[in-house]
């Protein structure tokens, strides 16, 4: 059986959410089917051949129209001005030369065809298409939202991480609940990294909390700091709390300055994109992993923050509950809106944090369970299944992650052989 998987959108930077993800399912993958092939910006095509090296069964395709166009367009000068006027006279034409040509797309052949992500318009239309839609977003627009429902619509198989995602797609699009699947996203590849980075070369000293998020408004720093400032007014020292990601340099400038303003300047450290190393020795050096995201389908302070047996406080959110719960894993809830009660709860947390502590490494053993064995088997039969090679998976729409007899419910851990597959779901 053939793969291929559209990484077209994906460009490579450091550690982010989709870019990980993506490799994940192909890594995973890759030890259950015969051959991938993964198609590429060619700009991006030399990084994406590095990282799979090791890998015999995947290859490379790379439309060499729209990396002509696109190499040329990182030149400066004089070339680039023009290319952007021919760009702008092209596209009045009918034609992007920087864009994706769906000519070229259908002359490529597989069993089936991988989008790892749902915001990417699809391109092998002519291909049996399964698609991993990670969640709805409140801010997405009309465009994001039409490109959602073809995915919905024409997708042979829809995929989705985590629960409240699959719930919510459940409600939105009845008709494609049966071509749903449920495959929690493995985590183990991001805490598994070589312990030997010291993170003082980043200036990271003491304890800390680590909130791994990008600078956006949606990540809700600006409410994190203000919590720190109601601590101080209390005379209570907070905590340093250090934060990873790019993202929105002005708001990160914002950030800083509001911080300053309220004298909690030297309890925020924006470290800006950082390497897989050095998110691993952050999670593992931590004293608490937190969350202050308005909402997020996933949350790596849980899930991460629990592989590495770390005490999590995180925002109130549905998702976040169906998280935790999906791990049967204590955490210290507060309200995302509310800086005066994010601040309450940090006293709580801090005087329960054994419990927390405790309940997290508890935890940590079944978070385990979801690795790249497991991803690889799920996406594989989902493939095989869409590819009219298998049967649809016994399993769907949830294979419960199994050790020693125990197995995964989404808010249970149970030793009951003979449950519905959908319970808990």
């Amino acid at each position: 059986m053939k793969i291929l998987v559209d990484c077209r959108s994906i460009h490579p930077t450091k550690s982010r959410g989709i870019e990980n993800f993506a490799y994940s399912v192909i890594e995973s993958s890759a030890e259950f089917v015969e051959e991938i092939a993964i198609d590429v910006c060619k700009s991006d095509l030399e990084f994406y051949k590095d990282y799979f090296k090791e890998y015999q069964n995947i290859s490379f395709i790379s439309d060499p129209v729209q990396g002509f166009f696109v190499s040329l367009s990182d030149r400066s000068g004089h070339l680039r001005i023009a290319l952007r006027i021919f760009g702008r006279i092209a596209r009045l034409l009918g034609f992007n030369p920087f864009g994706r040509r769906s000519g070229w797309a259908k002359k490529q052949w597989a069993n089936v065809v991988f989008y790892p992500y749902h915001r990417d318009d699809p391109q092998h239309k002519h291909l049996p298409m399964v698609t991993t839609v990670h969640a709805i977003l409140p801010e997405y627009s009309e465009v994001d939202m039409n490109i959602i429902s073809q995915q919905m619509k024409n997708a042979a198989a829809i995929v989705t991480s985590w629960p409240h995602p699959y719930h919510d797609l459940s409600e939105r699009y009845p008709f494609a609940k049966d071509r749903l699947f449920l495959v929690p996203f493995t985590a183990v590849q991001n805490v598994n990294v070589s312990k030997e980075y010291d993170i003082k070369q980043l200036g990271v000293h003491g304890d800390y909390y680590f909130y791994p998020a990008v600078i956006t408004p949606r990540k809700n720093h600006i409410n994190l700091i203000k919590a720190c400032g109601c601590l101080k007014k209390k005379g209570v020292e907070p905590p340093l709390i250090v934060c990873s990601g790019g993202g929105d340099q002005v708001l990160a400038k914002e950030l800083t300055k509001a911080a300053n303003s309220l004298g909690v300047g030297e309890k925020f450290m924006f470290l800006g994109y950082v390497s897989t190393e050095a998110m691993t020795a952050l999670y593992q050096n931590c004293k608490a992993s937190v969350s202050a995201s308005f909402w997020e389908a996933g949350i790596a302070a849980i899930q991460e923050g629990g592989l590495c047996g770390k005490p999590v406080i995180c925002s109130d959110t549905k998702p976040a509950r169906e998280h935790a719960k999906l791990f049967n894993m204590d955490v210290c809830f507060f309200d995302p809106h509310s800086p005066e009660d994010t601040a309450e709860k940090i006293i709580e947390f801090e005087n329960n944090i054994d419990q927390y502590q405790e309940s997290s490494i508890e935890a940590s053993s079944f978070i385990r369970l979801i690795d790249e064995k497991y991803m690889g088997k799920c996406y594989s039969d989902v493939f095989r299944y869409v590819a009219g090679i298998a049967s649809k998976p016994q399993w769907a729409p949830f294979l419960k992650p199994k050790n020693q007899g125990h197995c995964f419910h989404t808010g249970e851990v149970s030793t009951t052989k003979n449950r519905s597959t959908d319970e808990g779901l």
